[in-house]
């Protein structure tokens, strides 16, 4: 598939669609996280939570299997959307280890998020 053929908007949604699972792994992060951080209540040396009480196991387990099926949604129910923008019946953003891209999505943005966060309080922000 070329990008080249498309125009802005419509690259802009292929892009957005790509990585939806990312997106919305945060999400529903956020909707199952619960009482045990990850963090486990540990301090850092410099005085603070090395992560806090919002990064939490069942968040970063649930924002990950909600990612994958998410995009096994998108495999199953998307296909003629992403047909009916290219005018292709040949296209395929997956590929065959779609399971590996959906989970790189998914727990990358959340690992993302965490890293970040551990930044953020070091320089206590």
């Amino acid at each position: 598939m070329d990008l080249e053929s498309y125009t802005m908007i419509e690259s802009f949604f292929i892009v957005l669609w790509i990585m939806m699972p990312a997106y919305l792994a945060n999400t529903i992060a956020v909707l199952t996280g619960g009482k045990y951080p990850i963090d486990q209540g540990r301090i850092h040396s410099d005085g603070n939570r090395i992560l806090g009480d919002g990064k939490t196991w069942s968040g970063l387990v649930g924002g990950t299997l909600g990612g994958v099926f998410i995009g096994f949604l998108q495999v199953n129910l998307g296909e003629g959307l992403i047909e009916a923008l290219s005018g292709s019946q040949d296209v395929d953003f997956w590929g065959e280890n779609s399971i590996i891209v959906f989970f790189l999505l998914s727990f990358g943005a959340l690992f993302g998020d965490m890293t970040a966060s551990f930044i953020k309080r070091r320089s206590q922000l």
